[in-house]
């Protein structure tokens, strides 16, 4: 007898519905899990361990073997270290006291006064400077060679500043007197001695000393106001009235040149110049050449 057909044949049953949801593959996943399925972790170069290394939460930083040949390479280097020497870092929240402990260990002195500042040819340090520095050097933590070096390289800063100030001062005075040898002449010399009995009668030493060290003595409108003070008070006597007649001192140019005008217009006087038998003849020869030696040095023998 024949059965009835149902419509379930083999070969109907054989042909699936495109797109059907009872369809146990997920074509976009490309796989044979479900869309919602978690991924599996990746790969650890731990996966061979034994389970109890696997979970030691020592090695749980380990990421590659390279990072344990590290580990084992610095734990090796520490084996037979006295813990003495050990030094640790405080942390970021550490104690005062902590800290303290921490300097002293990397070599901090006991106390800010055992610091001993560094030698410096030619530098002397401020007392002040040096003790404040000490104090905020404790603070820091400073070890005795950060000490020196911190103040060194202020030492030899103002060091390198005076130089450079003493060069500047030097060059100015080479060129002040330049200017008051070319201004004076044959008289400089007596000039500069009248600048320095001025300078000892109305300042004393402490006058000098800062005439020197500023260099403006070297100044020509300085040095001609304390030449003229200094010519005024010959034999030591400030304002007196002893002057030396222009027939005693030396002269500038200027001045040399000023006085022959004046002669030049003394009918007495180019009388006698120009008379070899007039009685003073010699007097005013040797009066012009007096003259023309300072109003021309550079023509001087």
């Amino acid at each position: 007898m024949t059965e009835p057909n149902n419509g379930a044949t083999a070969g109907t049953a054989a042909t699936p519905s495109t797109g059907s949801a009872a369809s146990p593959v997920n074509s976009d996943s490309g796989g044979t899990h479900g869309a919602g399925a978690t991924p599996s972790p990746a790969p650890s170069f731990r996966d061979s361990w034994p389970d109890e290394y696997k979970v030691d939460p020592v090695f749980k930083n380990f990421n590659s073997p390279e990072d344990l040949l590290k580990s084992y390479k610095h734990t090796a280097s520490m084996v037979g270290v006295d813990k003495a020497d050990i030094i640790r870092k405080p942390r970021e929240g550490a104690s005062e006291a902590d800290w303290n402990q921490y300097y002293e260990q990397i070599g901090r002195p006991k106390t800010f006064g055992d610091y001993q500042p560094p030698k410096i040819d030619g530098v002397e340090f401020d007392a002040k400077l040096v003790n404040s520095w000490r104090e905020e050097a404790h603070k820091l933590g400073y070890t005795q060679k950060q000490f020196e070096a911190s103040l060194g390289f202020i030492g030899n800063l103002s060091k390198q500043e005076f130089e450079l100030e003493r060069a500047e001062r030097d060059n100015m005075v080479r060129e002040g007197e330049a200017k008051l040898r070319e201004k004076w002449g044959s008289a400089y010399e007596e000039k500069v001695s009248a600048v320095r009995k001025a300078i000892n009668l109305f300042g004393g030493v402490e006058l000098q000393k800062f005439l020197d060290k500023t260099g403006v003595i070297n100044n020509p409108m300085i040095a001609d106001a304390f030449a003229a003070l200094g010519e005024q008070s010959r034999e030591d006597v400030a304002f007196g009235n002893s002057i030396t007649s222009n027939a005693q001192r030396a002269l500038t140019p200027t001045e040399a040149a000023l006085e022959w005008n004046i002669k030049q217009q003394d009918k007495n006087f180019t009388d006698a110049l120009f008379d070899k038998n007039h009685i003073g003849h010699e007097d005013a020869v040797n009066t012009r050449a007096r003259l023309y030696t300072y109003m021309y040095p550079e023509k001087k023998k």
